[in-house]
């Protein structure tokens, strides 16, 4: 027991003290994920939003749903663009901007206190616009008080399926909205945030070296199906693997021994998998990857076959760790997993370099 202690406090004062990271010649931990963390530039996303923030009341918009899945860039996004509201805030009409960063915030103003609420209430006439961090979050705490807000103009930010439960809910009458959807980051995207990160974090940049080969970082990509939070994720964890199993690069041999730690499956047996389907099947994979997902009628309806057929090569695919389902309504909708379009994009890639 006292060994197992002495050991344990050895590798904690290793850890704090930043001795993991000089050994690598890095000055911090490459793949720290903080809420300030500013991961990519959403250009097209940057494009978008002003003109859906000029429609705010002109167009009797009276909310901007900024959507996309968890660890996707969303509070990264606000905090790029809030500077920018903020300085244009008299060109735009508002006389008061308000950020609530999410839902122990929303709290303190609104639920603890309602004098920020009351401020609101009592000076209709000045234009005011809420943008709030986590509104999903909040409005499965305190629906009531989210309600009152909606005859305010409000910019907010929601998962995917949040949203999209909210108004599938006929329950609830939504405030004249737009959608502003957060998509996957591309593997140009992913691979250069990784390659900067590392870049960044070295003491010497004369002494700078490659922390992970090409290949590992392609796999890195992979797995994070493009989710900045992902990669970052699971690049930190591949990299304490590194540091307990004392290995000083990041190759594919290392990375593999971190698979079969983690039992993840590679990008190996994936295209392996794929080259073993019939010309038919890799024709049903290519029509999804097309149209995102489809059901059974729909592929019924494309080759001109019995739909028990069409629900076989469907679930023959899923079976094989191909494809995914989900319900919309009382119909199973079948889609390539993003990490799969991943290995499966890279491999069509690579075949049209070589032809």
């Amino acid at each position: 027991i006292d060994k197992m202690k002495e050991a344990f406090e050895e590798e904690l004062r290793r850890a704090v003290s930043g001795e993991d990271f000089e050994k690598y010649g890095l000055r911090e931990d490459p793949f720290l994920i903080s809420k300030k963390s500013h991961f990519f530039n959403r250009d097209d996303e940057k494009k978008i939003l002003p003109r859906q923030i000029s429609r705010l009341k002109k167009a009797n918009t009276e909310h901007i749903a900024i959507t996309g899945e968890r660890g996707i860039g969303k509070t990264s996004f606000l905090n790029q663009i809030i500077p920018v509201i903020e300085k244009f805030r008299e060109l735009l009409g508002y006389q008061k901007i308000y950020f609530i960063s999410g839902l122990f915030e929303f709290e303190s103003k609104f639920i603890k206190s309602a004098a920020l609420l009351e401020e609101v209430v009592r000076k209709p006439k000045e234009r005011t616009l809420f943008i709030i961090d986590d509104l999903d979050i909040i409005f499965n705490r305190y629906s009531e008080a989210v309600f009152v807000l909606r005859e305010i103009e409000s910019i907010g930010t929601w998962t995917i399926k949040s949203f999209q439960d909210l108004k599938e809910n006929k329950k609830i009458k939504l405030p004249n909205y737009e959608e502003l959807l957060l998509k996957p980051l591309d593997r140009r995207m992913c691979k250069s945030i990784l390659k900067s990160r590392i870049s960044s974090s070295f003491k010497n940049k004369r002494e700078e070296k490659n922390l992970f080969d090409d290949a590992v970082i392609d796999e890195l990509v992979i797995l994070s199906e493009g989710n900045p939070q992902r990669l970052l994720s699971w690049a930190q964890q591949f990299f304490t693997f590194m540091i307990a199993r004392n290995f000083m690069l990041g190759d594919i041999s290392a990375f593999s021994k971190f698979r079969e730690s983690y039992k993840i499956p590679s990008s190996e047996e994936i295209i392996k998998i794929y080259d073993s389907l019939t010309d038919k099947q890799k024709e049903v994979i290519n029509i999804i990857s097309d149209k995102i997902e489809i059901t059974s009628n729909e592929l019924k309806a494309i080759f001109d076959i019995a739909r028990s057929t069409s629900v076989e090569y469907l679930s023959t695919l899923k079976s094989k760790g191909l494809l995914d389902v989900k319900l919309k309504g009382r119909e199973a909708v079948y889609y390539i997993p993003t990490d799969i379009c991943y290995i499966l994009d890279n491999k069509k890639e690579k075949y049209e370099k070589k032809l």
